[in-house]
């Protein structure tokens, strides 16, 4: 795992992390995230439960900013799959290099424990997303009216 120690950010710490939030930084950051994503999270998912099952069942690449979770990806395992159910950085840090980070984490964790590939769903109307999934060499495995199946062999 390639994760950066420590970086200095306008005088506060970001640090990079695997499974070390719990429930309430989980929920937290996602409240925060909900109006970033297309369409709104909160309109398509419980954030309550959402947050216990990502905290519960997913490995998770993280980055807090002093103590608050602002950055996390969320990948489930099954035998040599790999499936992205969340990817999400706060508003402030967009365009710092902070998400490069944490998909270079994710798909090196993934390569090591020999998984043939990643996918993710992503909504078509959140063309952000679809472009930075691409960049990454994710491309489009099936998709129907409002939503893209993207998948990467690793």
């Amino acid at each position: 795992m390639k994760l950066k120690n420590n970086l200095n950010y306008e005088n506060s710490s970001i640090k990079y992390s695997i499974n070390a939030s719990n429930y309430i930084d989980i929920r937290s950051h996602l409240e925060r995230c909900n109006h970033l994503f297309k369409p709104v999270l909160s309109s398509y998912i419980n954030l309550e439960e959402y947050s216990m099952k990502l905290f519960e069942q997913s490995i998770r690449y993280e980055i807090f900013y002093d103590l608050d979770l602002i950055g996390l990806v969320a990948i489930y395992h099954n035998s040599n799959l790999g499936y992205i159910s969340n990817f999400s950085l706060e508003q402030n840090f967009i365009g710092k290099g902070l998400s490069n980070d944490l998909m270079l984490a994710c798909l090196d964790a993934s390569i090591n424990k020999k998984l043939e590939s990643i996918r993710l769903e992503v909504f078509k109307e959140n063309t952000r997303a679809v472009k930075f999934y691409t960049k990454h060499g994710f491309i489009v495995e099936k998709e129907n009216y409002k939503v893209f199946t993207l998948v990467k062999i690793l």
